[in-house]
Protein backbone atom coordinates (compact mmCIF):
# COMPACT_ATOMS: atom_id res chain seq x y z
CA UNK A 1 0.00 0.00 0.00
CA UNK A 2 2.78 2.33 0.78
CA UNK A 3 3.87 2.06 -2.86
CA UNK A 4 0.75 2.92 -4.32
CA UNK A 5 0.65 6.09 -1.93
CA UNK A 6 3.90 6.82 -2.91
CA UNK A 7 3.05 6.62 -6.36
CA UNK A 8 -0.43 8.72 -5.85
CA UNK A 9 1.67 11.72 -4.02
CA UNK A 10 4.82 11.79 -7.39
CA UNK A 11 1.36 11.87 -9.55
CA UNK A 12 0.04 14.83 -7.73
CA UNK A 13 3.22 16.46 -7.64
CA UNK A 14 4.17 16.41 -11.41
CA UNK A 15 0.83 17.23 -12.61
CA UNK A 16 -0.58 19.72 -10.09
CA UNK A 17 -3.61 19.34 -7.88
CA UNK A 18 -5.54 19.95 -11.68
CA UNK A 19 -5.17 16.93 -13.09
CA UNK A 20 -7.23 13.35 -13.09
CA UNK A 21 -5.07 10.65 -12.32
CA UNK A 22 -6.15 6.77 -11.84
CA UNK A 23 -4.49 3.92 -9.71
CA UNK A 24 -4.74 0.82 -9.33
CA UNK A 25 -5.56 -0.54 -5.63
CA UNK A 26 -4.95 -4.45 -6.64
CA UNK A 27 -3.05 -5.68 -3.30
CA UNK A 28 -3.38 -6.53 0.14
CA UNK A 29 -6.82 -6.91 0.24
CA UNK A 30 -8.58 -8.75 3.75
CA UNK A 31 -10.47 -11.74 2.48
CA UNK A 32 -13.30 -14.72 4.70
CA UNK A 33 -15.59 -16.31 3.13
CA UNK A 34 -18.42 -15.59 5.38
CA UNK A 35 -20.85 -12.72 6.19
CA UNK A 36 -21.43 -10.85 9.14
CA UNK A 37 -22.87 -6.98 9.61
CA UNK A 38 -19.79 -6.30 11.64
CA UNK A 39 -17.37 -6.55 9.04
CA UNK A 40 -18.01 -2.86 7.67
CA UNK A 41 -16.88 -1.70 11.10
CA UNK A 42 -14.24 0.49 10.67
CA UNK A 43 -12.98 -0.75 14.43
CA UNK A 44 -13.35 -4.36 13.32
CA UNK A 45 -9.94 -6.41 13.97
CA UNK A 46 -9.40 -7.89 9.84
CA UNK A 47 -5.43 -8.85 10.57
CA UNK A 48 -6.00 -12.67 10.83
CA UNK A 49 -8.37 -12.25 7.37
CA UNK A 50 -6.83 -13.64 4.66
CA UNK A 51 -4.40 -11.64 2.37
CA UNK A 52 -5.58 -11.88 -1.31
CA UNK A 53 -4.93 -9.73 -4.65
CA UNK A 54 -7.50 -8.20 -7.00
CA UNK A 55 -9.02 -10.27 -9.16
CA UNK A 56 -9.58 -12.73 -6.75
CA UNK A 57 -12.90 -15.15 -6.69
CA UNK A 58 -13.92 -17.63 -3.72
CA UNK A 59 -14.57 -19.77 -6.42
CA UNK A 60 -11.12 -20.72 -8.11
CA UNK A 61 -11.01 -24.07 -6.96
CA UNK A 62 -14.46 -25.21 -5.82
CA UNK A 63 -15.63 -24.65 -9.43
CA UNK A 64 -13.15 -27.35 -10.81
CA UNK A 65 -13.03 -30.23 -7.87
CA UNK A 66 -14.83 -33.48 -7.57
CA UNK A 67 -17.82 -32.37 -5.88
CA UNK A 68 -21.20 -31.15 -7.26
CA UNK A 69 -22.28 -27.44 -6.89
CA UNK A 70 -19.78 -24.50 -5.80
CA UNK A 71 -20.39 -22.02 -3.35
CA UNK A 72 -22.88 -19.14 -4.08
CA UNK A 73 -23.15 -16.79 -0.88
CA UNK A 74 -21.86 -13.80 0.83
CA UNK A 75 -17.94 -13.01 1.53
CA UNK A 76 -16.13 -9.62 2.46
CA UNK A 77 -13.39 -7.75 1.75
CA UNK A 78 -11.92 -4.85 3.02
CA UNK A 79 -8.39 -2.90 2.38
CA UNK A 80 -6.81 0.10 4.60
CA UNK A 81 -6.86 3.15 1.90
CA UNK A 82 -4.53 5.81 3.37
CA UNK A 83 -5.93 9.11 0.73
CA UNK A 84 -3.14 11.77 0.95
CA UNK A 85 -3.68 14.90 2.19
CA UNK A 86 -2.97 16.69 -1.22
CA UNK A 87 -6.04 15.18 -2.38
CA UNK A 88 -8.24 17.22 -0.40
CA UNK A 89 -10.38 19.68 -2.79
CA UNK A 90 -10.54 16.96 -5.60
CA UNK A 91 -13.47 14.32 -6.72
CA UNK A 92 -12.48 11.39 -5.05
CA UNK A 93 -14.02 8.18 -6.81
CA UNK A 94 -13.85 3.73 -6.79
CA UNK A 95 -14.40 2.29 -9.88
CA UNK A 96 -14.82 -1.44 -10.09
CA UNK A 97 -14.64 -3.05 -13.43
CA UNK A 98 -16.57 -5.89 -11.82
CA UNK A 99 -17.74 -7.86 -8.53
CA UNK A 100 -19.89 -11.26 -8.94
CA UNK A 101 -22.77 -10.49 -8.27
CA UNK A 102 -24.58 -8.13 -5.91
CA UNK A 103 -22.04 -5.13 -4.38
CA UNK A 104 -22.20 -3.22 -1.29
CA UNK A 105 -19.86 -0.95 -0.56
CA UNK A 106 -18.95 0.80 2.76
CA UNK A 107 -16.18 3.32 3.41
CA UNK A 108 -15.36 3.89 7.74
CA UNK A 109 -18.41 2.03 8.18
CA UNK A 110 -20.88 4.51 6.05
CA UNK A 111 -22.73 1.43 3.29
CA UNK A 112 -22.37 3.92 -0.03
CA UNK A 113 -23.45 2.18 -2.64
CA UNK A 114 -25.05 -1.07 -3.80
CA UNK A 115 -24.43 -2.35 -7.40
CA UNK A 116 -26.71 -5.35 -9.02
CA UNK A 117 -24.90 -7.23 -11.59
CA UNK A 118 -21.66 -8.84 -12.13
CA UNK A 119 -20.53 -8.20 -15.72
CA UNK A 120 -20.52 -4.35 -15.55
CA UNK A 121 -18.10 -1.71 -13.66
CA UNK A 122 -19.72 1.34 -11.69
CA UNK A 123 -18.17 3.70 -9.16
CA UNK A 124 -18.37 5.17 -6.14
CA UNK A 125 -17.77 8.65 -4.98
CA UNK A 126 -16.35 8.82 -1.90
CA UNK A 127 -15.82 12.80 -1.60
CA UNK A 128 -17.28 13.72 1.19
CA UNK A 129 -16.94 10.38 3.23
CA UNK A 130 -13.46 9.71 3.24
CA UNK A 131 -10.52 10.85 6.00
CA UNK A 132 -7.45 12.39 3.72
CA UNK A 133 -4.04 11.70 5.19
CA UNK A 134 -5.58 9.28 7.65
CA UNK A 135 -6.24 5.66 7.38
CA UNK A 136 -9.65 4.33 5.93
CA UNK A 137 -11.57 1.27 5.64
CA UNK A 138 -12.84 0.34 2.53
CA UNK A 139 -15.45 -3.01 2.63
CA UNK A 140 -17.28 -4.56 0.54
CA UNK A 141 -19.93 -7.39 0.39
CA UNK A 142 -20.06 -9.35 -2.64
CA UNK A 143 -22.66 -12.29 -2.71
CA UNK A 144 -23.52 -14.80 -5.97
CA UNK A 145 -26.41 -16.10 -4.04
CA UNK A 146 -28.42 -18.04 -6.03
CA UNK A 147 -31.18 -16.27 -4.86
CA UNK A 148 -30.33 -13.10 -6.51
CA UNK A 149 -32.04 -14.41 -9.67
CA UNK A 150 -35.47 -14.12 -8.59
CA UNK A 151 -34.68 -10.50 -9.36
CA UNK A 152 -31.29 -9.96 -11.36
CA UNK A 153 -30.05 -11.68 -14.33
CA UNK A 154 -28.67 -14.56 -15.37
CA UNK A 155 -31.49 -16.52 -13.51
CA UNK A 156 -29.41 -19.73 -14.77
CA UNK A 157 -27.47 -20.88 -17.65
CA UNK A 158 -24.58 -22.98 -19.26
CA UNK A 159 -21.69 -20.92 -17.10
CA UNK A 160 -20.95 -20.41 -13.51
CA UNK A 161 -21.93 -17.18 -11.67
CA UNK A 162 -18.99 -17.04 -9.27
CA UNK A 163 -17.99 -14.61 -6.54
CA UNK A 164 -16.07 -12.09 -5.57
CA UNK A 165 -14.25 -8.86 -7.04
CA UNK A 166 -13.14 -10.89 -9.86
CA UNK A 167 -11.91 -7.85 -12.07
CA UNK A 168 -9.62 -4.54 -11.26
CA UNK A 169 -10.15 -1.61 -8.88
CA UNK A 170 -8.93 1.53 -8.74
CA UNK A 171 -9.01 4.95 -6.99
CA UNK A 172 -9.47 7.30 -9.15
CA UNK A 173 -9.29 11.55 -8.67
CA UNK A 174 -10.88 14.53 -10.71
CA UNK A 175 -11.04 18.45 -10.67
CA UNK A 176 -14.16 19.23 -9.52
CA UNK A 177 -15.06 20.38 -13.22
CA UNK A 178 -14.76 17.26 -14.95
CA UNK A 179 -16.41 15.32 -17.79
CA UNK A 180 -19.57 13.28 -16.40
CA UNK A 181 -19.45 9.88 -15.80
CA UNK A 182 -22.30 9.14 -13.95
CA UNK A 183 -24.61 7.14 -13.44
CA UNK A 184 -23.83 4.01 -15.33
CA UNK A 185 -19.78 4.56 -15.55
CA UNK A 186 -20.00 5.99 -18.69
CA UNK A 187 -17.04 6.62 -20.93
CA UNK A 188 -16.79 10.16 -20.82
CA UNK A 189 -17.24 11.46 -24.14
CA UNK A 190 -19.47 9.65 -26.22
CA UNK A 191 -18.47 9.07 -30.15
CA UNK A 192 -20.99 8.62 -33.06
CA UNK A 193 -20.10 8.42 -36.69
CA UNK A 194 -23.58 8.24 -38.34
CA UNK A 195 -22.46 8.77 -42.13
CA UNK A 196 -19.46 7.11 -43.17
CA UNK A 197 -17.80 6.36 -46.45
CA UNK A 198 -14.79 6.29 -48.69
CA UNK A 199 -14.68 9.79 -49.53
CA UNK A 200 -15.70 11.74 -46.05
CA UNK A 201 -16.67 10.74 -42.43
CA UNK A 202 -18.91 12.43 -39.74
CA UNK A 203 -18.07 13.07 -36.20
CA UNK A 204 -20.50 13.53 -33.61
CA UNK A 205 -19.98 13.96 -30.03
CA UNK A 206 -22.15 13.95 -26.62
CA UNK A 207 -21.11 14.28 -23.13
CA UNK A 208 -21.93 16.04 -20.03
CA UNK A 209 -19.44 18.80 -18.11
CA UNK A 210 -20.00 18.25 -14.65
CA UNK A 211 -19.68 21.26 -11.52
CA UNK A 212 -19.02 20.00 -8.32
CA UNK A 213 -16.74 23.02 -6.82
CA UNK A 214 -18.13 25.99 -5.12
CA UNK A 215 -18.34 28.90 -7.70
CA UNK A 216 -19.36 28.73 -11.23
CA UNK A 217 -16.78 28.04 -14.34
CA UNK A 218 -16.11 29.34 -17.18
CA UNK A 219 -14.48 26.86 -19.83
CA UNK A 220 -13.08 25.83 -22.65
CA UNK A 221 -13.67 22.65 -24.31
CA UNK A 222 -11.07 21.19 -26.97
CA UNK A 223 -11.98 18.45 -29.17
CA UNK A 224 -8.81 17.05 -30.99
CA UNK A 225 -9.27 13.99 -33.64
CA UNK A 226 -5.69 12.71 -34.32
CA UNK A 227 -4.56 9.56 -36.69
CA UNK A 228 -2.93 6.88 -36.11
CA UNK A 229 0.91 9.53 -36.09
CA UNK A 230 -0.55 11.40 -34.34
CA UNK A 231 -1.83 14.57 -36.43
CA UNK A 232 -4.79 16.67 -35.95
CA UNK A 233 -7.33 15.70 -38.76
CA UNK A 234 -10.20 17.22 -37.29
CA UNK A 235 -10.19 20.10 -34.51
CA UNK A 236 -13.74 21.72 -32.39
CA UNK A 237 -13.25 24.17 -29.56
CA UNK A 238 -16.18 25.81 -27.80
CA UNK A 239 -16.62 27.73 -24.65
CA UNK A 240 -19.29 27.04 -21.68
CA UNK A 241 -20.45 28.64 -18.49
CA UNK A 242 -21.15 25.74 -16.25
CA UNK A 243 -23.43 26.62 -12.51
CA UNK A 244 -22.21 24.70 -9.73
CA UNK A 245 -23.72 21.79 -9.07
CA UNK A 246 -25.11 21.44 -12.79
CA UNK A 247 -24.41 18.58 -15.19
CA UNK A 248 -24.01 20.84 -18.31
CA UNK A 249 -25.15 18.35 -21.73
CA UNK A 250 -22.68 19.22 -24.57
CA UNK A 251 -23.44 17.59 -28.30
CA UNK A 252 -21.36 18.93 -30.87
CA UNK A 253 -20.82 17.83 -34.40
CA UNK A 254 -17.10 18.07 -35.78
CA UNK A 255 -15.58 19.12 -39.43
CA UNK A 256 -16.26 16.10 -41.51
CA UNK A 257 -12.60 13.93 -42.37
CA UNK A 258 -11.76 13.56 -46.04
CA UNK A 259 -10.86 10.18 -47.34
CA UNK A 260 -10.58 8.80 -43.52
CA UNK A 261 -8.86 5.34 -42.63
CA UNK A 262 -11.36 2.84 -42.59
CA UNK A 263 -11.74 0.03 -39.66
CA UNK A 264 -11.92 -3.19 -40.70
CA UNK A 265 -10.60 -6.79 -39.85
CA UNK A 266 -8.09 -6.67 -42.70
CA UNK A 267 -6.74 -2.97 -41.48
CA UNK A 268 -7.89 -2.29 -37.68
CA UNK A 269 -6.89 1.30 -37.98
CA UNK A 270 -7.92 3.44 -35.38
CA UNK A 271 -8.00 7.43 -34.52
CA UNK A 272 -8.07 8.87 -31.15
CA UNK A 273 -10.31 11.22 -29.77
CA UNK A 274 -8.63 13.99 -27.27
CA UNK A 275 -10.92 16.03 -25.18
CA UNK A 276 -9.82 18.38 -22.79
CA UNK A 277 -11.46 20.95 -20.54
CA UNK A 278 -9.47 24.08 -19.29
CA UNK A 279 -10.26 26.24 -16.47
CA UNK A 280 -10.63 30.02 -18.57
CA UNK A 281 -9.87 31.98 -16.01
CA UNK A 282 -6.54 30.34 -14.69
CA UNK A 283 -5.98 28.92 -18.18
CA UNK A 284 -5.46 25.30 -16.13
CA UNK A 285 -6.06 22.04 -17.94
CA UNK A 286 -8.75 20.73 -15.69
CA UNK A 287 -9.25 17.31 -17.55
CA UNK A 288 -7.88 15.28 -20.47
CA UNK A 289 -9.56 11.55 -21.74
CA UNK A 290 -8.59 9.84 -24.59
CA UNK A 291 -10.79 7.33 -26.90
CA UNK A 292 -10.51 4.97 -29.58
CA UNK A 293 -12.39 6.09 -32.73
CA UNK A 294 -12.44 4.15 -36.27
CA UNK A 295 -14.64 4.67 -38.93
CA UNK A 296 -16.63 2.27 -40.61
CA UNK A 297 -20.16 1.96 -42.11
CA UNK A 298 -22.10 -1.55 -41.79
CA UNK A 299 -25.48 -2.52 -42.79
CA UNK A 300 -27.31 -6.73 -42.57
CA UNK A 301 -30.19 -7.62 -44.82
CA UNK A 302 -31.35 -10.81 -45.89
CA UNK A 303 -28.45 -11.80 -48.38
CA UNK A 304 -25.70 -11.12 -45.65
CA UNK A 305 -23.37 -8.91 -43.61
CA UNK A 306 -21.65 -6.06 -45.36
CA UNK A 307 -19.28 -4.25 -43.44
CA UNK A 308 -17.50 -0.65 -45.74
CA UNK A 309 -19.88 -1.46 -48.51
CA UNK A 310 -18.31 -5.28 -49.21
CA UNK A 311 -19.87 -8.20 -48.36
CA UNK A 312 -18.33 -9.68 -45.25
CA UNK A 313 -19.15 -13.30 -43.68
CA UNK A 314 -18.38 -13.43 -40.05
CA UNK A 315 -16.26 -16.39 -38.45
CA UNK A 316 -15.41 -16.33 -35.58
CA UNK A 317 -16.14 -17.97 -31.85
CA UNK A 318 -18.57 -17.34 -28.73
CA UNK A 319 -15.80 -16.61 -25.55
CA UNK A 320 -16.70 -17.08 -21.61
CA UNK A 321 -14.49 -15.94 -19.38
CA UNK A 322 -13.29 -18.46 -16.84
CA UNK A 323 -10.02 -20.05 -17.18
CA UNK A 324 -8.34 -23.03 -15.07
CA UNK A 325 -7.50 -22.18 -11.67
CA UNK A 326 -8.74 -19.23 -12.00
CA UNK A 327 -12.43 -19.04 -12.27
CA UNK A 328 -13.24 -15.45 -13.23
CA UNK A 329 -10.28 -13.70 -12.11
CA UNK A 330 -8.48 -12.98 -15.41
CA UNK A 331 -5.74 -11.08 -15.30
CA UNK A 332 -6.02 -8.63 -18.31
CA UNK A 333 -2.97 -9.92 -20.17
CA UNK A 334 -4.62 -13.63 -20.30
CA UNK A 335 -7.76 -11.85 -22.00
CA UNK A 336 -5.70 -10.08 -24.41
CA UNK A 337 -4.14 -12.80 -25.55
CA UNK A 338 -7.21 -14.94 -25.81
CA UNK A 339 -8.24 -12.59 -28.23
CA UNK A 340 -5.17 -12.31 -30.13
CA UNK A 341 -5.61 -16.29 -30.51
CA UNK A 342 -8.77 -16.12 -31.89
CA UNK A 343 -7.16 -13.72 -34.32
CA UNK A 344 -4.52 -15.89 -34.90
CA UNK A 345 -6.54 -18.67 -35.92
CA UNK A 346 -8.27 -16.68 -38.66
CA UNK A 347 -11.30 -15.66 -37.36
CA UNK A 348 -12.97 -11.99 -37.80
CA UNK A 349 -15.57 -11.99 -35.43
CA UNK A 350 -16.30 -12.99 -31.93
CA UNK A 351 -19.59 -13.30 -29.65
CA UNK A 352 -18.87 -11.73 -26.61
CA UNK A 353 -21.13 -14.26 -24.28
CA UNK A 354 -23.44 -14.02 -22.59
CA UNK A 355 -22.32 -10.54 -20.88
CA UNK A 356 -19.98 -7.95 -21.02
CA UNK A 357 -16.50 -8.87 -20.00
CA UNK A 358 -13.09 -7.06 -18.94
CA UNK A 359 -12.62 -4.10 -21.12
CA UNK A 360 -9.12 -5.58 -22.58
CA UNK A 361 -11.45 -7.79 -24.33
CA UNK A 362 -13.25 -4.73 -26.16
CA UNK A 363 -9.62 -2.87 -26.62
CA UNK A 364 -8.38 -5.86 -28.08
CA UNK A 365 -11.52 -6.18 -30.38
CA UNK A 366 -10.84 -2.75 -32.05
CA UNK A 367 -6.75 -3.27 -32.00
CA UNK A 368 -6.66 -6.91 -33.66
CA UNK A 369 -9.73 -6.14 -35.53
CA UNK A 370 -12.26 -8.62 -34.59
CA UNK A 371 -16.10 -7.76 -34.94
CA UNK A 372 -17.90 -7.78 -32.24
CA UNK A 373 -21.08 -9.07 -30.88
CA UNK A 374 -21.77 -7.99 -26.64
CA UNK A 375 -24.47 -9.12 -24.78
CA UNK A 376 -26.29 -8.73 -21.55
CA UNK A 377 -26.83 -11.92 -19.41
CA UNK A 378 -30.29 -12.64 -19.45
CA UNK A 379 -30.50 -16.25 -20.38
CA UNK A 380 -32.93 -18.98 -20.31
CA UNK A 381 -35.41 -17.18 -18.30
CA UNK A 382 -37.19 -13.86 -17.59
CA UNK A 383 -38.97 -13.33 -14.26
CA UNK A 384 -42.46 -12.18 -13.84
CA UNK A 385 -41.85 -9.25 -11.52
CA UNK A 386 -40.66 -5.52 -12.45
CA UNK A 387 -37.45 -5.71 -10.37
CA UNK A 388 -36.25 -8.11 -12.31
CA UNK A 389 -36.85 -6.15 -15.69
CA UNK A 390 -35.78 -2.77 -13.86
CA UNK A 391 -32.24 -4.72 -13.30
CA UNK A 392 -32.38 -5.80 -16.59
CA UNK A 393 -32.55 -2.75 -18.03
CA UNK A 394 -30.04 -0.96 -16.26
CA UNK A 395 -27.50 -3.64 -16.93
CA UNK A 396 -27.94 -2.63 -20.67
CA UNK A 397 -27.35 1.10 -20.22
CA UNK A 398 -24.03 0.37 -18.03
CA UNK A 399 -23.00 -1.80 -21.42
CA UNK A 400 -23.72 0.38 -23.88
CA UNK A 401 -22.43 3.71 -22.47
CA UNK A 402 -19.48 1.78 -20.53
CA UNK A 403 -18.56 0.41 -24.59
CA UNK A 404 -19.96 2.81 -26.92
CA UNK A 405 -16.71 4.35 -28.42
CA UNK A 406 -15.49 0.96 -29.60
CA UNK A 407 -15.43 0.33 -33.25
CA UNK A 408 -15.59 -3.57 -32.84
CA UNK A 409 -18.66 -3.44 -31.57
CA UNK A 410 -21.84 -3.91 -33.96
CA UNK A 411 -24.26 -5.55 -32.51
CA UNK A 412 -25.90 -4.84 -29.01
CA UNK A 413 -27.50 -8.22 -27.60
CA UNK A 414 -29.68 -9.12 -24.48
CA UNK A 415 -31.62 -12.69 -24.68
CA UNK A 416 -29.90 -16.05 -25.35
CA UNK A 417 -31.72 -19.28 -25.44
CA UNK A 418 -35.70 -18.22 -23.48
CA UNK A 419 -37.53 -21.45 -22.76
CA UNK A 420 -40.58 -19.48 -22.45
CA UNK A 421 -41.66 -16.27 -24.37
CA UNK A 422 -44.25 -15.07 -22.13
CA UNK A 423 -45.83 -11.83 -22.08
CA UNK A 424 -43.56 -10.43 -19.76
CA UNK A 425 -41.10 -11.31 -21.93
CA UNK A 426 -42.01 -9.65 -24.77
CA UNK A 427 -42.56 -6.30 -23.08
CA UNK A 428 -38.79 -6.72 -21.70
CA UNK A 429 -37.74 -7.61 -24.80
CA UNK A 430 -39.86 -4.52 -26.56
CA UNK A 431 -37.84 -1.97 -23.57
CA UNK A 432 -34.26 -3.39 -24.14
CA UNK A 433 -35.28 -3.11 -27.79
CA UNK A 434 -36.30 0.80 -27.43
CA UNK A 435 -33.56 1.78 -25.25
CA UNK A 436 -30.55 0.12 -27.82
CA UNK A 437 -31.83 2.28 -30.29
CA UNK A 438 -32.46 5.23 -28.41
CA UNK A 439 -29.40 5.34 -26.98
CA UNK A 440 -27.27 3.85 -29.97
CA UNK A 441 -29.13 4.07 -33.17
CA UNK A 442 -26.67 3.62 -35.80
CA UNK A 443 -25.53 -0.06 -34.37
CA UNK A 444 -27.36 -3.07 -35.12
CA UNK A 445 -29.64 -5.37 -32.53
CA UNK A 446 -29.74 -9.40 -32.34
CA UNK A 447 -31.33 -12.18 -30.19
CA UNK A 448 -30.20 -15.81 -29.83
CA UNK A 449 -32.71 -18.16 -30.07
CA UNK A 450 -32.89 -22.49 -28.81
CA UNK A 451 -33.19 -24.18 -31.86
CA UNK A 452 -36.55 -25.66 -30.11
CA UNK A 453 -37.71 -23.34 -27.90
CA UNK A 454 -40.15 -21.81 -30.20
CA UNK A 455 -42.28 -24.93 -31.52
CA UNK A 456 -43.31 -25.75 -28.38
CA UNK A 457 -47.32 -25.36 -28.27
CA UNK A 458 -47.05 -22.97 -25.36
CA UNK A 459 -44.60 -20.59 -26.92
CA UNK A 460 -47.48 -19.24 -28.57
CA UNK A 461 -45.60 -15.37 -28.51
CA UNK A 462 -42.31 -16.91 -29.94
CA UNK A 463 -43.59 -15.21 -33.62
CA UNK A 464 -43.46 -12.02 -31.93
CA UNK A 465 -40.23 -12.38 -30.54
CA UNK A 466 -38.72 -13.13 -34.13
CA UNK A 467 -40.13 -9.67 -35.28
CA UNK A 468 -38.30 -7.39 -32.32
CA UNK A 469 -34.48 -7.41 -33.01
CA UNK A 470 -32.55 -6.34 -36.25
CA UNK A 471 -30.40 -10.10 -36.32
CA UNK A 472 -32.30 -12.99 -35.41
CA UNK A 473 -29.97 -15.73 -34.08
CA UNK A 474 -30.16 -19.51 -33.18
CA UNK A 475 -28.20 -21.62 -31.39
CA UNK A 476 -28.14 -25.25 -32.90
CA UNK A 477 -26.53 -28.12 -31.60
CA UNK A 478 -27.72 -31.09 -33.99
CA UNK A 479 -25.62 -34.52 -33.96
CA UNK A 480 -24.60 -33.30 -30.51
CA UNK A 481 -27.02 -33.18 -27.90
CA UNK A 482 -29.87 -34.70 -30.47
CA UNK A 483 -30.04 -35.47 -33.89
CA UNK A 484 -26.92 -36.80 -36.59
CA UNK A 485 -25.72 -35.05 -39.15
CA UNK A 486 -28.62 -35.45 -41.66
CA UNK A 487 -30.63 -33.16 -38.99
CA UNK A 488 -28.39 -30.45 -39.69
CA UNK A 489 -29.56 -28.69 -42.82
CA UNK A 490 -33.13 -29.28 -41.96
CA UNK A 491 -32.66 -27.19 -38.76
CA UNK A 492 -31.14 -24.45 -40.71
CA UNK A 493 -33.87 -24.25 -43.33
CA UNK A 494 -36.52 -24.72 -40.92
CA UNK A 495 -35.18 -21.57 -38.76
CA UNK A 496 -35.08 -19.83 -41.85
CA UNK A 497 -38.79 -20.35 -42.00
CA UNK A 498 -39.24 -19.06 -39.16
CA UNK A 499 -36.97 -16.15 -39.60
CA UNK A 500 -38.07 -15.17 -42.91
CA UNK A 501 -37.82 -11.41 -43.01
CA UNK A 502 -35.01 -11.05 -41.08
CA UNK A 503 -31.18 -11.59 -41.39
CA UNK A 504 -30.07 -14.99 -39.79
CA UNK A 505 -26.79 -16.28 -38.09
CA UNK A 506 -25.70 -19.52 -36.30
CA UNK A 507 -24.86 -18.00 -32.40
CA UNK A 508 -23.89 -21.31 -31.05
CA UNK A 509 -22.80 -25.12 -32.51
CA UNK A 510 -20.09 -27.35 -31.11
CA UNK A 511 -19.13 -30.59 -30.09
CA UNK A 512 -16.49 -31.74 -26.62
CA UNK A 513 -13.58 -33.64 -26.81
CA UNK A 514 -10.94 -35.13 -24.88
CA UNK A 515 -7.86 -35.54 -26.49
CA UNK A 516 -7.56 -39.17 -24.94
CA UNK A 517 -9.81 -40.54 -27.01
CA UNK A 518 -9.78 -41.72 -30.00
CA UNK A 519 -11.11 -43.84 -32.78
CA UNK A 520 -11.90 -45.14 -36.46
CA UNK A 521 -15.35 -44.76 -36.50
CA UNK A 522 -16.34 -41.58 -34.73
CA UNK A 523 -19.72 -41.15 -33.45
CA UNK A 524 -22.37 -38.69 -31.51
CA UNK A 525 -21.14 -37.78 -28.08
CA UNK A 526 -18.18 -40.20 -27.80
CA UNK A 527 -15.92 -36.81 -27.56
CA UNK A 528 -13.07 -38.00 -29.85
CA UNK A 529 -11.46 -35.15 -31.37
CA UNK A 530 -12.05 -36.81 -34.52
CA UNK A 531 -15.65 -36.54 -34.62
CA UNK A 532 -15.19 -33.21 -33.40
CA UNK A 533 -13.54 -32.41 -36.66
CA UNK A 534 -16.15 -34.07 -38.75
CA UNK A 535 -19.01 -32.08 -36.87
CA UNK A 536 -17.52 -28.78 -37.22
CA UNK A 537 -16.60 -29.61 -41.34
CA UNK A 538 -20.36 -30.32 -41.34
CA UNK A 539 -21.49 -26.94 -39.93
CA UNK A 540 -18.62 -25.35 -41.56
CA UNK A 541 -19.53 -26.53 -45.02
CA UNK A 542 -23.30 -25.40 -44.29
CA UNK A 543 -22.43 -21.85 -43.16
CA UNK A 544 -20.23 -21.21 -46.43
CA UNK A 545 -22.98 -22.41 -48.41
CA UNK A 546 -25.75 -20.27 -46.68
CA UNK A 547 -24.78 -16.51 -47.76
CA UNK A 548 -28.16 -15.32 -46.58
CA UNK A 549 -26.81 -16.52 -42.77
CA UNK A 550 -24.88 -13.72 -41.48
CA UNK A 551 -22.35 -15.73 -39.66
CA UNK A 552 -21.26 -18.50 -36.98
Amino acid sequence: MKKVISLLGMILLCCGISYATKVSITDNWKFTPSDSENFASSGLDDSKWRTVSIPHTWNDKDIIDEQRGYRRAASWYRKHLNIPLEMKGRKIVLLFEGVGSKADVYLNGEHLKTHMGAYTAFTVDITGHCKFGEKNILAVRADNSSSLGEVLPPVSGDFSMLGGIYRRVFLQTYHPVHFDFEPYASTPVLVQTPVVSEESAQVKLSCRIKNDADKNSKLSLVFALLDKEGKVVSRKKMKVKVDVGQSLPVDLEMASVNNPHLWSPDSPYLYTLKATIVDDKEGTLLQEVDSPLGFRWFSVDKTGFYLNGEYLKLRGAARHQDYWGLGAAIPSEINYQDMKLLKEMGANFIRISHYPQDPEIYRACDELGLVAWSEICIVNEVKKNETFALNSAEMLKEMIYQNYNHPSVVMWGAMNELWDYHDEAIRLAKELERIKKELDPYRLSCVAFHAFTWEKPYKQNSKEMFNISDINAVNVYESWYHGNFSTIAPMFDKFRNYSENKPRFLSEFGAGSDERVHTYSPRTFDFSPEFQLAFNREYINQMESRPDYVGY
